[in-house]
């Protein structure tokens, strides 16, 4: 290939190259107000999980002492089908609610470096899903909206780079092979 082929190609690889960029600096400059407004619509399903425990807690109270657990396998254990229905219902809203506050407490306390991975280990895909439909970006001016600006900034170069580097390994490999030749 010869240089006047070779500039349009160089031009379009830098144009390309800034592109990525730029998107993916903004792209990560928004994951702090998207996890904030995650945070918040998890708060408020970890709420909702905890007055849906609130019936079953005052059933629990009358009959086994307050113990939910113990509340669900006794409906578990009958051989109604309505009973036991009802038991995996109490199962599910237990289980529900201990995820929903074991996701919203590490949220809350991770740092602003343990954010990202602690996101992705508690994250509920529906919620997300609905954070997202209503997210709108902003413009961070915090450093933390920076860090993750740069960070995105650097995902996205070295994704570029390798996708780059990935489809022209094949190209090169041809060359080569036909310089030995």
């Amino acid at each position: 290939m010869n240089a006047v082929t070779r500039y349009p190609i160089k031009c379009a690889d830098a144009l390309v190259d800034r592109i990525v960029a730029v998107v993916s600096a903004v792209a990560g400059s928004q994951f702090p107000a998207f996890v904030q407004h995650y945070t918040q619509r998890l708060g408020g399903h970890v709420a909702e999980a905890e007055r849906n425990l609130m019936g079953w807690k005052s059933i629990a109270q009358e009959t086994t002492g307050g113990d939910l657990v113990g509340l669900a396998n006794r409906y578990l254990l009958s051989v109604d089908p309505e009973v036991v229905a009802a038991g995996n219902k109490c199962s599910t809203d237990i289980a529900r609610a201990d995820i929903l506050r074991d996701a919203l407490a590490a949220l809350q306390h991770a740092t602003v470096c343990e954010r990202p991975f602690v996101f992705l280990r508690h994250v509920d895909h529906e919620i997300a899903s609905a954070t997202l439909d209503e997210f709108s970006m902003n413009v961070p001016l915090d450093l933390e909206g920076l860090l993750y600006a740069a960070c995105g900034l650097i995902f996205g170069i070295l994704l570029y780079m390798g996708a780059k580097h990935t489809c022209l390994l094949p190209k090169r490999r041809r060359l080569r092979k036909r310089a030995l030749n």
